[in-house]
């Protein structure tokens, strides 16, 4: 039995190169999305979850939105780093801020999706 190369576990590299655990998840999908899933999966003879991680393993490797999303990360926190303000802070001021900015950040999505008024 060959030796399978485990050199990059960043959910990017096929599956097939390394054996990776499975975790279970829960996404919210628009129900007429959900519905096509469902039959392509039952017309392909597959299940939905290995439809679903196929087409995030497209969007996000063959596409390039994987290398694309770490760029754009990468130059925030170059970005961040560089800001005066935040080079001083200890640990529990950086939970504080970080805290506080994820709160912020996710009112912010939550005012933008159609279904907030119903909320």
């Amino acid at each position: 039995m060959r030796a399978l190369p485990m050199w990059r576990f960043d959910g990017l590299t096929p599956a097939k190169l390394y054996l990776m655990a499975r975790r279970k998840t829960t996404y919210y999908i628009d129900e007429g999305v959900l519905t096509a899933a469902k039959v392509t999966a039952a017309a392909t003879h597959r299940s939905e979850s290995e439809l679903a991680e196929e087409a995030l393993r497209r969007y996000v490797v063959e596409e390039g939105q994987g290398e694309y999303a770490r760029k754009q990360l990468s130059a925030l926190l170059q970005e961040l780093r560089e800001r005066p303000e935040l080079k001083d802070l200890d640990d529990d001021q950086s939970m504080q801020l970080a805290v506080k900015e994820t709160r912020a950040a996710r009112r912010a999505r939550a005012r933008r999706r159609p279904d907030a008024s119903a909320a």
